[in-house]
């Protein structure tokens, strides 16, 4: 079993933001263009060669852009409407740019430099858009309660950001003839409403361990990313003489009933060895490791550790008291609400795998284990399961997933041409398993291989012939099955929208709620592991923040991109005072058209007077700025502004405040700093050592180095 990662985020639902502060900025995008305007109506351009060179490209990259956030809608799994609000934006941009092009020989406007810098900034909402667009499409905002309000509020303002933008352009499609805003509105109320009861329903019956998804998801992403090797991963280790036989010689397949103490369980012998030094090796005990903690979600079977006995290395699971589904249904008629169940109990269990990143890759009835009468079931067999962007394994018979297998892997199979496995793949085979429970039989029972495959690439399916039972259930299976197994990838459900069937079903069936459930304890903390904004935060620019006891009429407008590759070209060490200066003018540039990170910047070589005298009163103020715009790195410096600056008093709660967005925004040495505040509570911050032991593990996953030898340092083992 190989993992990827996922991230995560805080759930909460705030009041809509103001409208005031909409207002606001509206006005304040106004007054921006039209001084732009008014300064710069000098040409920039005299020739029909000059504007080609120069305007060409730059709509060329708006269009690549715009493509890109195109295809993350196309290819989202989650929030789905949100990222369709941006898709419609960029499509009317492509359209307009394409209107724009045809006319760039004899528009005078092209030749003007305030044209040409609002179609560089353009480019770089577009920018923003496409990085937005790709965190809300996965899962990487969406950990622990997700911050609705934060995606909400970072929604707004890039929405904004992209209209005054697209206005100064003076396109020919108007946007206020094609969007309706107050409908997006309402869209995006519901979307993330439904998220937010989508994520605590797979979380339902876990604990309320600090951040323990979050952590999973980080394990996941170092296994994934270094094989564990800069970190020591160990799945726990079972005392032999622990282990006894049972009083029954009961066998499940090649799993056999033994006794761990008092409890029943499942040994079943490794397949490899997981002891040395190889590079398979620690693999595998972080692969198990992780395993172990996927217990506490209360769909996947308990996997508790490692014994080495008589016949080799054995994995020691909980006992399923009747065994597979598969075999279960085939001896015993469940009712349709229990089939209910069981199809939710399954749901939920994918749902936090793939929350996680993980992909299971065989899912059917005979890898469901039934553990007791209340038939509660848990999902087995992670032999095939990998992280959402690793390969899967090359199967060389697909004898035995061939009826549960999606059309686009079953035509790759035994060809040169490799289709990754998918969430979409994955979606499949639920819809398949589904059907396989509604009718107590595996699919194409009568079908050999051969046939199945010509079945399937020809759009063919199992027969949808339900028995007599619940009309609204048997609705919402075939509902489920028939949008599950479409021969389009793109046109099967995502999760959330399986999910918020099977529990609308299940709250008419079970007004009591299911006796496994519990309810989720909602003041659990959490944090965002994101893969956004970190390029900074792995350079000297914040090798600071631990803690211990003029004008240019002739300057053209860069892209942002371009001054952050001239800020890092050099080491500090190597750099003079001109080496600053065309980065500061970049940033200067674009904080000034309302860039966030632009503005973050600007303050950062105002703090360290880079260039320009240091003015560290101004800095403070662009780092709060670009801190409520959601900017993880402003949110860092705006709270270490608080400590040893006589000009802003130390503030206990500002500080935490910043450093906990920036933490929950990703930024991987806040996440470091604040297990040191926690853990030995620094900076009058009350000590929670748990707390602080989780936000250090979180970081060292991440390789920071502060953290992992923090970690050793207070002996905390992951």
């Amino acid at each position: 079993m190989d993992f990827l990662h996922k991230n995560f985020s805080k759930t909460t639902l705030e009041p809509n933001n103001d409208k005031v502060e909409s207002d606001k900025k509206s006005k304040k995008y106004i007054i921006s263009f039209k001084k732009s305007r008014k300064e710069n109506a000098k040409l920039l351009f005299k020739t029909a060669t000059e504007v080609a060179q120069k305007f060409v490209p730059c709509l060329d990259i708006a269009v690549g852009l715009a493509n890109s956030i195109i295809e993350c809608y196309d290819q989202a799994k989650y929030n789905k409407e949100i990222c369709r609000v941006m898709a419609d934006r960029v499509e009317l941009a492509i359209a307009s740019i394409r209107l724009l092009k045809r006319s760039i020989d004899n528009d005078a406007k092209f030749q003007e430099k305030s044209y040409y810098e609002a179609f560089i900034h353009f480019n770089e909402i577009l920018t923003q858009i496409e990085s937005f667009v790709k965190e809300v499409s996965s899962m990487n905002k969406f950990l622990e309660f997700f911050n609705a309000s934060y995606v909400k509020g970072q929604f707004e303002e890039i929405r904004d950001d992209f209209d005054h933008a697209y206005k100064a352009l003076h396109l020919a499609i108007s946007i206020d003839q094609v969007i309706d805003r107050e409908k997006e509105d309402k869209t995006i109320k519901t979307t993330l409403q439904e998220l937010k009861e989508y994520y605590q329903n797979i979380h339902k019956g876990m604990s309320d361990n600090y951040n323990l998804t979050t952590v999973l998801a980080a394990k996941v992403e170092n296994l994934e990313k270094n094989g564990g090797k800069n970190l020591s991963f160990e799945p726990p280790r079972i005392d032999p003489r622990d282990i006894v036989p049972h009083d029954s010689t009961l066998y499940h397949g090649n799993v056999k009933l033994m006794k761990y103490k008092t409890l029943d369980v499942a040994c079943k012998q490794l397949k490899c060895t997981i002891d040395g030094d190889s590079h398979d090796s620690k693999r595998a005990r972080g692969t198990l490791a992780i395993w172990n903690q996927l217990r506490e979600c209360p769909h996947i079977i308990g996997f508790l550790g490692i014994s080495k006995l008589d016949v080799g290395d054995c994995m020691i699971f909980e006992w399923a008291e009747l065994g597979n589904l598969k075999d279960f249904y085939q001896k015993k008629k469940l009712s349709w609400e229990t089939k209910l169940s069981i199809a939710r109990d399954v749901s939920r269990g994918l749902g936090f795998l793939h929350v996680i990143g993980v992909l299971h890759h065989n899912v059917k009835a005979e890898n469901i284990l039934v553990t007791d009468s209340g038939y509660k079931c848990k999902i087995t067999n992670f032999d095939l399961s990998r992280g959402v962007e690793d390969e899967s394994h090359e199967l060389t018979d697909i004898i035995e997933v061939i009826r549960w297998m999606a059309p686009e892997k079953i035509k790759s199979y035994g060809s040169k041409t490799y289709v990754p496995y998918t969430y979409k793949c994955e979606m499949y085979s639920f819809g398949m398993f589904l059907w396989e429970l509604s009718f107590n039989r595996i699919p194409y029972e009568k079908l050999k291989p051969n046939e199945i495959i010509i079945h399937v690439e020809e759009g063919k399916r199992e027969i949808l012939e339900f028995e007599n039972g619940p009309s609204e259930i048997i609705e919402g299976f075939k509902n489920i099955i028939e949008s599950a197994w479409q021969q389009d990838p793109k046109r099967r459900p995502e999760d959330p929208v399986v999910s918020k069937i099977l529990e609308s079903l299940a709250k008419t069936y079970f007004s009591e709620g299911h006796p496994y459930e519990q309810s989720i304890n909602e003041s659990v903390t959490s944090l965002t592991i994101s893969q956004t904004s970190q390029s900074e935060t792995d350079t000297d620019e914040f090798s600071d923040l631990t803690l211990d006891d003029d004008d240019d009429d002739d300057f053209e407008l860069l892209p942002l991109q371009k001054g952050l590759e001239l800020h890092n070209s050099k080491t500090k060490e190597m750099k003079t005072v001109e080496d600053y200066k065309l980065p500061w003018k970049i940033f200067a540039a674009h904080a000034d058209r309302g860039n966030k990170i632009a503005t973050y910047w600007k303050g950062y070589y105002l703090w360290e007077g880079y260039y320009v005298n240091k003015d560290r009163v101004e800095a403070v103020k662009l780092f709060k700025l670009a801190a409520d715009s959601g900017v993880a790195e402003a949110q860092l410096r705006y709270a270490f502004a608080f400590i040893n600056n006589p000009d802003l008093p130390y503030d206990k709660d500002i500080f935490l405040e910043y450093l906990t967005k920036s933490g929950e925004n990703g930024n991987i040495v806040a996440l470091y700093n604040l297990g040191e505040v926690y853990y030995n509570g620094k900076r009058k911050i009350p000590q929670n050592k748990e707390k602080g032991a989780e936000y250090l593990k979180i970081a060292a996953l991440k390789n920071n180095k502060q953290a992992i030898d923090a970690l050793k340092k207070y002996d905390i083992s992951l």
